[in-house]
């Protein structure tokens, strides 16, 4: 993402309070990695993931992301829809 980074838009994916499944990955960067995931998880997102990871490592992880995405998309309304 070109102007913004994934917690910004996370952030104001929140702000909005637009409510959408959003698994968070981070490798840290401008912050800890361990605090940049907590400020993720304070911002709504469903799960978080810290890199590097493999997907055998956190197989056990998908199934409840899944079913919060799952909860999340449930509880949209009809008619809230993206633009075509």
């Amino acid at each position: 993402m070109a102007e913004v980074d994934g917690m910004e838009l996370l952030v104001r994916i929140h702000q909005r309070g637009w409510h959408m499944p959003v698994l968070e990955i981070s490798g840290g960067g401008y912050m800890a990695r361990d605090e940049v995931l907590a400020l993720g998880r304070a911002c709504g997102a469903v799960a978080t993931l810290e890199k590097p990871f493999t997907m055998e490592s956190r197989r056990p992880e998908l199934p409840a992301c899944e079913a919060q995405a799952r909860e999340v998309r449930g509880a949209m309304t009809s008619d809230w829809a993206l633009p075509a």
